[in-house]
């Protein structure tokens, strides 16, 4: 049974190099799957891929988050006089009343 760290069984890779001599035929058995290098090329690969789209989607979610905190300020600033009384001289007030000029 392997090693347990309190949350999931642990494995330890151990990566070694047999040298055989005077050996027609050498079989070397142990338990697991090994991967070849073309596999594991292939298995990186991918998760550059993920690792794209992922950051992608990120800097989508971000823009649209900045705009979204951009016009909230703008609503929320919509109409504001700067020292609290309306007066038509403050800018953007038109027949006594404050707009939002974009």
């Amino acid at each position: 049974m392997p090693a347990y760290n309190s949350l999931m069984p642990a494995y330890i890779t151990v990566e070694f190099y047999a040298e055989v001599s005077n050996a027609a035929q050498v079989t070397i058995i142990c338990a697991g799957r090994f991967i070849t290098a073309e596999e594991m090329e292939e298995e990186l690969e991918k998760l550059r891929t993920q690792i794209t789209a992922l950051t992608r989607t990120f800097v989508t979610i971000q823009a649209a988050k900045t705009a979204h905190e951009t016009l909230e300020e703008m609503i929320r600033d919509a109409g504001k006089v700067p020292d609290g009384v309306l007066t038509n001289a403050d800018k953007g007030a038109v027949n006594g009343v404050a707009s939002l000029k974009l």
